[in-house]
């Protein structure tokens, strides 16, 4: 027996809105996740900067207290190398100052030596000293140099 159908009677399609809102699903967890690597990439990007900032200043920070040690009115204090740590409230940083003499020199009346000092900075240390060659992903490091005459 075949049925027939009514003239004006619609048959009814079922399964299509279905298959919209699966791929509508799929198109808002794509576009989810996309916006979370993004903003996990751009923090990462600050993070890296803000410890890279903090790793030059505490560098220049120890070439600071190397050059206040060979200061006028002092006996000088050049060790070859000197491990210091700057605090910080995220954690301190370690800082090896070097130290090289050379002179002394004869300026007119006076006698000069000059001191060369070498900072660098970095986050995770080694054992307190700097540079770590093991390093990481989250390793920071940065190196300034300056000269004093006494």
């Amino acid at each position: 027996m075949v049925k027939r159908r009514q003239p004006g009677c619609a048959r009814q399609q079922g399964g299509f809105s279905a298959i919209l809102m699966i791929a509508l699903i799929v198109l808002v967890a794509g576009m989810l996740s996309y916006a979370v690597t993004v903003t996990s990439a751009a923090h990462d990007g600050i993070a890296r900067e803000l410890a890279s900032s903090r790793v030059t200043q505490a560098a220049q920070s120890g070439l600071q207290w190397g050059q206040f040690r060979v200061r006028p009115g002092v006996a000088p204090a050049c060790a070859a190398s000197r491990n210091i740590t700057v605090p910080y409230s995220s954690g301190n940083i370690a800082v090896t100052v070097t130290c090289a003499v050379s002179g002394p020199y004869t300026e007119g009346a006076a006698t000069v030596s000059r001191y060369q000092f070498t900072a660098t900075a970095c986050r995770p240390a080694a054992g307190g000293a700097c540079p770590n060659a093991a390093g990481g992903s989250d390793y920071a490091e940065a190196q300034v140099s300056g000269t004093s005459e006494r």
